[in-house]
């Protein structure tokens, strides 16, 4: 349990760990008690939109949780984007990696937040680059599990950024119109592949180079929670068009 956050640690030392004889010392709960955050329990109905089967997805429920307790999140997400999140867990395909959603929502860094969302939109890039193809052989087995086949017999992955460009020329264009604003403050000009940017982005991050980081460092609070909104709502959208698909 964690401690209260208005504590005075002195305290502690002077009720707590003071001299005392060899005898096994003997506390009242309420003198310990008082230094805990207080804990909660709470009843679970059956027919909680979070219970599968009977089983409780435990993922989606703490980030509900945490959103309905936003003094636990660290970073200055809009209200908006906030909103957004609550309506993914709540009512978002259940084959969303939410554990990824959880990770960046009480992530501590903007880029690192960002980066768990772009997870989620990197594991529909195989359906992206073989749906058509998928549908022409007429294939049985679901994409994820043809494209696994793929790359296991012929080591063949879908290009990121021609990937990413088809995701995002199909997105809704609530993200599309956020990502120009993002391209526009970065570039000075809204023109171009939109999936160019977020893929700009994510290498910045991800590959260690001086000349790299200049991108995502020019990013501000603003704009930082204008990519993971518009994230937010590509995730949204494309795991609910293709919920059937990412069943294996």
């Amino acid at each position: 349990m964690p401690l209260i956050k208005s504590l005075n640690y002195l305290d502690i030392i002077n009720e707590i760990f003071y001299e005392s004889s060899d005898e096994l010392i003997k506390y009242q709960f309420n003198c310990v008690s008082k230094f805990f955050e207080p804990l909660y329990v709470y009843r679970i109905d059956d027919d909680c939109p979070f219970t599968r089967g009977g089983d409780i997805d435990l993922i989606r429920l703490s980030g509900f949780y945490i959103l309905k307790n936003r003094q636990l999140i660290s970073l200055h997400f809009s209200s908006n984007t906030l909103d957004k999140f609550e309506k993914v867990f709540f009512e978002g395909s259940t084959t969303i990696p939410y554990e990824n959603l959880l990770l960046s929502l009480v992530s501590i860094a903007w880029k690192y937040s960002f980066l768990d969302i772009y997870r989620c939109i990197e594991r529909l890039f195989c359906i992206s680059a073989l749906e058509e193809f998928h549908r022409k052989l007429s294939i049985t087995d679901s994409i994820l599990q043809f494209s696994t086949d793929i790359e296991d017999f012929i080591d063949w992955r879908p290009k990121e950024d021609k990937s990413l460009n088809k995701i995002i020329e199909r997105s809704p264009e609530e993200a599309t119109n956020l990502l120009r604003e993002i391209k526009t403050f970065i570039n000075g000009e809204s023109e171009g592949n939109h999936g160019d940017l977020i893929y700009k982005i994510r290498n910045s991050i991800v590959y260690f180079r001086g000349a790299n980081e200049a991108v995502y460092s020019s990013l501000n609070d603003l704009h930082w929670d204008k990519l993971i909104n518009s994230s937010l709502l590509i995730v949204e959208h494309w795991y609910d068009k293709y919920d059937l698909q990412l069943r294996i």
